[in-house]
């Protein structure tokens, strides 16, 4: 209870950010793995060139990160004989992005914001859940 405590405390409201992933999805159910990098991406663009190995899979819903964008899969793709996947993205690329830049699938994390004012419930030998609510601290 006092860690939980002491991690909103830290948030000082909306004043700093943490860094989450999507909870039920931290790593893609596909099989791509490794180090996967990006080719060079305009900001705006609707899909994501990476490189990465023969075959790999994403499939549809599946989270990726990339220059501190949290990124879902559009749809089931496969990277091709050489390696390479043309992502389409259910979001937008919101920068652009610089070509070698690492693909994370593991836990993709970006920044958040606490949005919630939590209050927790003392009682003694019963320690009561708390529901936070966060943003995604866009610059």
């Amino acid at each position: 209870m006092a860690a939980r405590e002491a991690f909103v405390g830290a948030m000082r409201g909306m004043a700093n950010t943490c860094l989450l992933w999507h909870m039920a999805r931290s790593q893609p159910r596909g099989t791509m793995r490794g180090a996967p990098t990006a080719q060079a991406a305009a900001a705006g663009a609707g899909s994501l060139t990476v490189n990465t190995v023969a075959g790999a899979t994403l499939l549809a819903g599946d989270m990726i990160g990339v220059s501190g964008l949290l990124l879902q899969v559009a749809t089931d793709v496969t990277a091709n004989g050489s390696g390479v996947i043309v992502v389409p993205l259910v979001n937008r690329l919101r920068r652009a992005v610089t070509a070698g830049t690492a693909v994370s699938w593991n836990k993709p994390s970006v920044e958040f914001r606490l949005v919630s004012s939590p209050s927790f419930q003392f009682f003694y030998g019963y320690g009561e859940g708390a529901s936070l609510d966060f943003v995604e601290a866009v610059p």
